[in-house]
């Protein structure tokens, strides 16, 4: 069942939707249904825990024609700007509906929206993840001239590069069902469920070219 407009309310631990929040009393970014589920991931939790990171693990969009996901992992200083405030505008709409909530930040200033497209700030994979899951609708302000962005857990977990990989190729299936015509099927495609199943057959397809770097990436992100 597609949960199209539910608020993000998945547990960190069992991932069911919380009627109770409950969150890590140390950062208090991550969020559990039960005290009992957070006990229980509190070790794992505390290991990546972002109180206790100088820096925090994100993804470098370069983009330019011709290159749709050019992409490189880095360390994000938790004083870096990306941090700062959260602009609905620089939220990728589909992270809202599979509970993987992202942040876009733009390492260069927004260009008016009538300059002329510059082949070299085309951003592709941007684009694509922004589309909106309830129309296929991409904003404007998305769709050209963007340049190299960070790409970045707006709850401030780590994002590996695979991760941010999955997304952006879940993002383009849905953006495939639109260009066919099955909007239909589309918006029940955009909930947590059907992305988890997504990120499975991923991992497994590029097991088997590509191990060293999907052996060690779990799921849910």
């Amino acid at each position: 069942m597609a949960l199209l407009g539910r608020p993000i309310d998945i547990c960190q631990r069992c991932r069911s939707i919380a009627t109770i929040i409950v969150p890590c009393s140390v950062c208090r970014l991550i969020y559990y249904c039960s005290e009992e589920c957070r006990e229980i991931d509190k070790t794992a939790h505390l290991a990546v825990c972002v109180e206790a990171q100088a820096s925090i693990t994100g993804v470098r969009l370069v983009g330019g024609h011709d290159r749709p996901f050019e992409a490189t992992e880095i360390q994000v200083p938790r004083d870096h700007p990306v941090w700062h405030n959260i602009n609905a505008s620089e939220i990728p709409q589909m992270t809202k509906y599979i509970a993987c909530l992202l942040k876009v930040y733009r390492e260069e200033p927004a260009l008016p929206l009538a300059t002329p497209r510059i082949a070299e700030k085309d951003n592709q994979s941007v684009t694509d993840m922004m589309i909106f899951p309830e129309n296929g609708i991409i904003p404007p302000l998305w769709q050209k001239n963007i340049g190299p962005v960070i790409v970045v857990h707006a709850d401030k977990r780590p994002l590996p590069k695979p991760a941010l990989e999955i997304i952006w190729q879940f993002c383009r299936s849905i953006n495939r069902n639109f260009e066919n015509g099955d909007a239909r099927l589309a918006k029940d495609r955009s909930n947590p469920e059907t992305f988890e199943h997504f990120c499975e057959e991923y991992k497994e397809q590029n097991m088997r070219t590509r191990p060293e770097e999907f052996q060690n990436l779990e799921f849910p992100f």
